[in-house]
Formats: structure tokens, C-alpha cells, sequence
């Protein structure tokens, strides 16, 4: 018997990719049910990466499915399953304990639950379950975990596994002219497994694994696949090609499905690699050009009832990838790393570039840009440091021409989400860098000069710090995760270095505090942000204000930047602070207005009683810290007091 994780079960190292910030629902839900909780964590690492997804139908007569656990209908009504991670592991538990109890299986026993998580994945081909299971067995870290022995070869792309699906047809004597991108809705294994199915009716090309280690070819490329339920529109593509509009799309394309959801925030670098490496194989045999008009979505095609590949599927990197793939790089004296690209020919299309000339320097520098796939704010200089701005110097001393480029830098906004640096003798060791290479530059000194950069997790503005990868030390910070967002907002904090009792709620603005929302419509999990609140008591000094559009005028403002974030809508928003004038309160016995600190009550003037038969002897008597003549002048002022009680 092969044990998973529960009570008398010797303990497993738990594989890194099952680690997530659900790990407490997980434990609850499989202790609640008596489900293994590993075994949770590794149907939800497979079917969904852990993140709510909710699917769009993909395929006719397969059960859309939603939430962490990739949940049907059949399986649950409950509506709060779709939008709460605990109700949809819950309930995902639930339906496996009782079909468990059907079965009569011995729940530790890793290997009973085999035909069961195949039938809850909708996997239904014997090899398609047993592959399924595999990779199960291969996240719970059972040692031995037999894998599914290859296929054939697929007949036209040499890294596949053929796995013939009949649901193909002749494509009437046309040939390929656009590829298409698809998601599965579900997972790689299910979704493979359904496209060999007669009954299904449906099949792609081409279906490739969530993390790229295996490419299922399921229809030959000469053949009709079955992937496109529409007829080919030019207004759909940039009026590309008006002369085909009525063609079935599915006879001038090849489809290529993968494994996940329209609805997930990323894709895994993986498929998308080995994505790429099938494209270009493709279009390298049919003459098929690599860009945009020819490399189309499912949604593009399809648009009254199909989204995928989503909005999250990257586009311009995919493209270029491809385009890497097949050769096409860019010029050789263009240098990319990450976001950021050094170009030498002119500014890069799509991307926010500064021209990096010094006008004293003749050796074609006039053409040489600096590029980001984000607009950061950039700015270059040739007369200096900007006000203002963080800059670094861009300088050779060894340029015949050294003198001219002193003065030129490169800046950055203040609180920009990346810090650069500058190297004249070779990359900086720990940071990511571009090489400035501009091979016109006939002195060659130019060689070793790099711009670095790295990611910013600090945000500060006097007294207040947004971090992204965990709490200041020493200062009094609030957590600022929303659960329901995957963007690993979980180690973000927003700090000060007073104490003024911030409190945060993803659960709508806390009763008795000042509460400002944090949201950002634009993104994809608007909702879930839609009630979240950042708290103050009404005493503290500080009230703050959030705008998703850029600092605002008048106020100290941080920046709130993750750089996990897939949805680029973050990068304008901000947290600013408003303080507050001290609260005065005036002293009953002196008429003086004091400022008293925020929360602390006045002290109350000395109160002395006078017993009648007291007299003043002194020359001066001292009340509630005022002399006073003794004792005439004291017996004046109490007839005083009196007649101005008797009116």
C-alpha cells in the first residue's frame, strides 16, 4: 500500500509546486471529509494551477468547469463554490469522499483513488487516466510512479506523441493558412483523451501540455481538423485575406489546443516555449507568415461564443518567440533582456523607447534607443541629471569622445518599478542587463558597457512603504492581500513608522474606522479587489486617498507595484496620504489653545480648596497656577464671583 499524507502515514517531502496560499483551506477541507489533503493540492496544482478559474465552453458536450478544484455542476450547486476558494475545496471534497464510500476504498492507499480522480478530471481514454494519474502519483512524490510508455511519433512534428482522433475530414484541396490557438477549458489530459472520442465530434491538431513536456498530434496537418466552429471572416482579422470570407476556417488552418483555461491570469512558461517551437514548425511547412494576421485565437475567429485563448495569453512575446524559433531574430546589434531591449536601428514598435544620442559623439548614435514592453516614464538626458528624477550616468571614459558623453543619464521616475545601474567593464553580477551595443561605434570601447536593472519591492514616500516581498522590521505594517487574486499579492505589505493602528479587510470597509478602497476596475479580478479596504481610526492624523490613475496633485503618494501582477493595470495606481492638523482643545482656567496629542485627554488644572477658617498670611497666594495679590485682592474677586452667580 502506497501512503499519502494522513494520521499514522510516515511524513513525505512535499513537492514546491503543491505549496500555495490555499495550503490552510486544503488541510481543513481534507480532515473535514477525510480526503487526503496532498491529494487535494495535487488535483488542483493539475487541473487549475491553483488559481478560480471558470471556464467557457470549449467543447460541445463536455461540463464547463469552475474554482480551485475544477468543479461541474453535477458536482455542486452550491453558488458560492464558483467564487470562494473554501466553499469549491470543500465541496470538491466532498464529492470525493462520497463516491470514496461508494467504492469502498482505503482512503490512504494512493493507488485506490486512481479511477476515481480520473472520472472526477473527465479523463476518459485508458491512456489518457493513466497519464493522468502518473503525473498525480509524480506530485505526491510516490517513488516508482509508473509514466505511460510514448506513442508513435506524430507524423508531422518530430517532438509529438500521436494519439489519431477520427473526428477529421478532407480539406477539400486547401492547404493551411493560419494557425490557431486554442485553450482546452480543462486539463491536457482530459482534453486529449475527449478529442479521440467519436462522440465528441471535435478535434484540434494539436493539443500541448500546461507545462510543455508533451505535444499530443491528434490529426494530421493535411487533414480538416474540426476546431473552428465558424466560417472564416476577414472583418475578424485586420481584413486580412477578404477573399476567403465564407471558407470553413477549419479548412485553410491547423488548431492547436492547450491545456487550461480563458480565464487563468497566466500561462506557464513552458507551454508557452514549447507552443512556440510547434508554431514555427508549422508555418515553416506551409509558408505561413509568422505574425499577428496569420497566428490567430480561437475568439478572434469565433467571437459570438468563444473567448481563448483569453486576454492573458501573451501575445507579442508568443509571436516573437516564434519568430526566434524559426531564426527570425531581430537585427544583430539589438540586445534584449527581459522588458528591456537596447536597439540600435530605431525605436522598438509596441514598446515605450528614449533615444539615447549624444550629439557630440559621430558614431551613429542618432538611431540608438532604449526600450521597455512597459512605459515606465523614462526619460534620457545629455545635459545632466534631471530634477526631480533618479538617474544613472550612461558613460564611456574610453570613447575617443568621452567629454561629450559626461554629462548623459538615464532617469526614472521616482519610485519607477525598477532600479538601473550602469556598468562600463561587463554585466553586474546578480542583476539582469542589456548590452548598449552599437557596433557603428568605430573605437570598439563600447563593448563592455551594459544598463542593469532590478526589480523595486520598496515604494517609500516619507513615512509610508508599499513592499512586495514581505513586512519593514522594525515598522507597524498591515498585510494587503486579496485571497482571491493568484498574483501573489500575499507577501505585500504597506507599512509606516508610526504606530496609527492601520487595519486591512478584504471583506468591505471595517465599522467605526476611516476606510479608503483599493481597487482597480481594469483588472481581471476586479471583483474580488471590489471590497477591499485600507483603515484608520478617526483619531489617527492621516487619511488616505487611492487613485488608479497616476499620483495626485497635493498628496505625499506611494506606489502599490507587484511585480507578479500579470495584469498590467496596476502600474498607475497609488496610495496617497493626507495629513491632518493636530486636534487644539482650549484650557478652561487660562484661555490658552493647546495642541494635544492626537488620543490623549487634556490634564485638568490643580483644584485647591480653601477651608474657611484659613488665612493668608503670605504676600502672594498661588490658584490653578496664577498669582494673585493676598488677600484683598483674592476677597475682591470672590465678590466678584459672587454677584456673578447671584445675575
Amino acid at each position: 500500500m502506497l501512503c499519502v499524507v494522513l494520521a499514522g502515514c510516515a511524513p513525505q517531502t512535499t513537492d514546491p509546486r503543491l505549496v500555495s496560499q490555499h495550503d490552510a483551506i486544503f488541510e481543513s477541507a481534507g480532515a473535514e471529509y477525510g480526503v487526503p489533503a496532498e491529494l487535494l493540492k495535487a488535483l488542483s496544482y493539475s487541473l487549475t494551477r491553483f488559481e478560480m478559474v471558470s471556464s467557457d465552453e470549449e467543447f460541445e458536450g463536455r461540463a464547463p468547469t469552475f474554482g480551485l478544484m475544477a468543479l461541474t455542476d453535477a458536482m455542486s450547486t452550491d453558488p458560492r463554490a464558483r467564487v470562494e476558494a473554501e466553499a469549491n475545496v470543500r465541496a470538491a471534497a466532498a464529492w470525493l469522499r462520497a463516491r470514496a464510500d461508494v467504492d469502498r476504498i482505503e482512503r490512504s492507499d494512493v493507488d485506490a483513488w486512481r479511477e476515481i480522480v480520473a472520472d472526477y478530471a473527465q479523463v476518459e481514454h485508458p491512456e489518457a487516466r493513466a497519464e493522468f494519474f502518473g503525473d498525480l502519483q509524480a506530485l505526491l512524490g510516490v517513488r516508482g510512479a509508473v509514466g505511460v510508455l510514448r506513442q508513435a511519433l506524430s507524423p508531422d512534428y518530430d517532438l509529438g506523441t500521436w494519439r489519431p482522433s477520427p473526428n477529421f475530414n478532407s480539406r477539400g484541396g486547401r492547404t493551411p493558412l493560419f494557425v490557431v490557438i486554442h485553450t482546452c477549458e480543462g486539463g491536457y489530459s482530459g482534453c486529449w483523451s475527449w478529442q479521440t472520442n467519436p462522440a465528441a465530434e471535435v478535434g484540434a491538431h494539436y493539443t500541448v501540455k500546461e507545462d510543455g513536456s508533451e505535444v499530443s498530434q491528434l490529426v494530421r496537418e493535411s487533414d480538416r481538423g474540426w476546431h473552428v466552429g465558424a466560417a472564416y471572416q476577414c472583418g475578424n482579422n485586420n481584413g486580412v485575406r477578404c477573399d476567403l470570407n465564407g471558407v470553413s476556417t477549419n479548412s485553410i488552418s491547423v488548431g492547436i489546443e492547450h491545456g487550461g483555461y480563458a480565464s487563468q491570469a497566466s500561462f506557464p512558461a513552458g507551454q508557452i516555449d514549447a507552443s512556440a517551437r510547434l508554431v514555427c514548425s508549422i508555418t515553416r511547412r506551409w509558408g505561413i507568415p509568422r505574425d499577428r494576421n496569420h497566428i490567430l485565437s480561437h475568439g478572434q475567429l469565433q467571437p459570438a461564443n468563444r473567448t481563448d485563448p483569453g486576454a492573458n495569453w501573451p501575445w507579442a512575446q508568443f509571436i516573437q518567440k516564434v519568430k526566434d524559433q524559426c531564426g527570425d531574430a531581430p537585427p544583430s546589434c539589438d540586445r534584449t533582456t527581459g522588458d528591456f531591449t537596447f536597439s540600435c536601428d530605431g525605436a522598438q514598435a509596441g514598446q515605450a523607447c528614449v533615444l539615447m544620442d549624444e550629439p557630440g559623439d559621430p558614431h551613429s548614435w542618432g538611431d540608438n534607443y532604449f526600450c521597455s514592453k512597459q512605459d515606465l516614464g523614462l526619460r534620457w538626458s545629455n545635459s545632466g541629471a534631471i530634477a526631480g528624477m533618479d538617474c544613472v550616468g550612461v558613460h564611456e571614459s574610453a570613447d575617443p569622445n568621452a567629454s561629450a558623453w559626461a554629462d548623459n543619464f538615464l532617469c526614472a521616475p521616482k519610485q519607477a518599478a525598477y532600479v538601473f545601474s550602469y556598468s562600463s567593464a561587463g554585466p553586474i553580477a546578480g542583476k539582469s542587463c542589456v548590452h548598449l551595443n552599437e557596433t557603428l561605434d568605430l573605437a570598439n570601447s563600447w563593448h563592455d558597457n551594459f544598463i542593469c536593472f532590478e526589480p523595486r519591492y520598496a515604494f517609500t514616500n516619507g513615512d509610508f512603504t508599499f513592499k512586495g516581498d514581505g513586512a519593514i522590521a522594525g515598522q507597524h505594517c498591515v498585510n494587503v492581500n486579496e485571497p482571491a487574486d493568484p498574483d501573489t499579492w500575499a507577501d505585500n505589505f504597506f507599512c509606516s513608522t508610526t504606530e496609527l493602528g492601520m487595519q486591512w479587510s478584504s471583506a468591505g470597509p471595517i465599522a467605526g474606522l476611516e476606510c479608503t478602497n483599493v481597487t482597480e476596475s481594469a483588472e481581471a479580478q476586479a471583483a474580488a479587489w471590489a471590497d477591499n479596504f485600507l483603515c484608520v481610526p478617526p483619531e489617527a492624523r492621516v487619511r488616505f486617498h487611492w487613485s488608479s490613475a497616476g499620483p495626485l496633485s497635493g498628496y505625499d503618494c506611494v506606489r502599490w507595484y507587484e511585480h507578479a501582477e500579470t495584469s498590467a493595470t496596476w502600474a498607475d495606481n497609488w496610495l496617497c496620504v493626507e495629513t491632518l492638523p493636530p486636534i487644539v482643545t482650549p484650557e478652561p482656567d487660562a484661555g490658552v489653545v493647546v495642541s494635544v496629542d492626537a488620543g490623549v485627554p487634556p490634564i485638568a488644572p490643580p483644584v485647591i480648596k480653601v477651608p474657611p477658617s484659613t488665612q493668608l498670611t503670605e504676600p502672594e497666594g498661588v490658584v490653578g497656577g496664577c498669582s494673585v495679590g493676598a488677600p484683598g485682592v483674592l476677597f475682591g474677586a470672590l465678590a466678584l464671583l459672587l454677584r456673578r452667580r447671584r445675575s
